[in-house]
C-alpha cells in the first residue's frame, strides 16, 4: 500500500525544521506533503506569502510536495488571479529544492 502524509498547515517557523524531523521519524520516512506551512496568522489577505516562507524553510529540510496557498486561503474562495499568485509564489519557494 502507498501512503502519503498530510502535514500541518500552520507551523511556527522556529518549530518547522521540528516538525519535519519528526515526520520523518514517526512515520518512517513516508512522503510528506503540506499545506504552507503558514509562519504566522496576523496576515489574511496574504497568506501567500506566509505560506510561502514555510513551504521554502519545510521543503529546505525534506518535505517531498508542496500544495500552494492563495491569498484567499481565510478570506474566500480564490479567482484566477488568486490561483496563479499562490503559483508564483511557490515556484519562488520551491527554488531552493532545485
Amino acid at each position: 500500500m502507498q501512503v502519503m502524509i498530510e502535514g500541518p498547515g500552520h507551523v511556527p517557523m522556529q518549530m518547522i525544521r521540528r516538525n519535519m524531523t519528526e515526520e520523518l521519524e514517526h512515520c518512517h520516512e513516508a512522503p510528506f506533503y503540506t499545506l504552507g506551512p503558514l509562519t504566522t496568522d496576523i496576515a489574511p489577505g496574504y497568506d501567500h506569502f506566509t505560506s510561502g516562507i514555510g513551504a521554502a524553510m519545510i521543503g529546505w529540510f525534506g518535505c517531498a510536495m508542496l500544495c500552494y496557498v492563495t491569498p484567499k486561503e481565510h478570506l474566500g474562495l480564490p479567482n484566477k488571479e488568486d490561483v496563479k499568485q499562490g503559483l508564483i509564489t511557490y515556484k519562488i519557494a520551491a527554488t531552493p529544492r532545485i
